[in-house]
C-alpha cells in the first residue's frame, strides 16, 4: 500500500491510498520507483487505475 494525497478518482472504499498486487508484472518498478520518489523529496504522481479490488485493511 502507498499512501499519499491521490484523492479517489475511481471512487473506492479507501481514498488516498495505492495497492499494486505484488503478483502484478511491474510491481517491483512501481514499489522501487514510488521509493526512490521518496528518498528524493519527490512527488510520485499514479495515473492509471485498472481494476478495483477489496483490499482488507
Amino acid at each position: 500500500m502507498i499512501w499519499g494525497v491521490f484523492g479517489n478518482p475511481a471512487g473506492c472504499t479507501k481514498d488516498n491510498a495505492v495497492w499494486v498486487k505484488g503478483e502484478h508484472p511491474q510491481y517491483d518498478k512501481l514499489y522501487s520507483t514510488a521509493l526512490a520518489a521518496f528518498m528524493a523529496g519527490k512527488k510520485f504522481v499514479f495515473t492509471f487505475i485498472h481494476v478495483r479490488p477489496l483490499v482488507g485493511m
